[in-house]
């Protein structure tokens, strides 16, 4: 394995686009045009609040307008739909009544099953079309470019150095 120096990487560089365009494809096929295919009924940002409150256990509805980067109220909406059909239920902190917290139901947890089923199934195929030796190259890639991906910061990889003075 040949380990390179890290380097600046121009926004115009053809690994970028190339980066962009297949990591599109991937994204777009492994998760909504699955979905589409799945009788599952559920929007892609529902699925994401979803699978945001499973990772968590629970979340405070203010933490998922915050990692959804939407108001509370359009969070609210959401819910009430989910709730609605029995996948979410909410409940007041015991401590700080003005704290809701939300949690998956049986069935919002099987539904997330499901979905993650579905999205296996399809990287499953996907891959099955590789030799293993390609498989596990690429998945070690794919865990450090996740790594590094978690240390870069975004507000100066966005900007520009004249750009940056204008950020709040």
């Amino acid at each position: 394995m040949v380990v390179r120096e890290a380097r600046e990487l121009q926004w115009t560089h053809p690994f970028v686009r190339r980066f962009d365009a297949s990591l599109h494809v991937l994204l777009n096929h492994f998760g909504p045009k699955a979905l589409q295919h799945a009788p599952i009924g559920l929007t892609p940002g529902q699925l994401f609040m979803l699978y945001s409150i499973k990772k968590e256990g629970h979340a405070m509805v203010s933490q998922l307008a915050r990692r959804m980067e939407v108001t509370s109220s359009a969070i609210t909406v959401m819910l009430d739909r989910l709730e609605q059909r029995g996948l979410v239920k909410r409940m007041r902190d015991v401590e700080d009544r003005r704290a809701v917290y939300v949690e998956l139901t049986e069935r919002g947890d099987a539904a997330i099953e499901e979905v993650m089923e579905v999205r296996h199934r399809v990287i499953a195929q996907t891959l099955s079309e590789l030799p293993d030796q390609e498989i596990e190259s690429f998945i070690t890639i794919l865990e450090r470019l996740a790594k590094v991906s978690e240390t870069v910061d975004l507000k100066s990889a966005i900007a520009s150095k004249n750009q940056m003075e204008e950020w709040p």
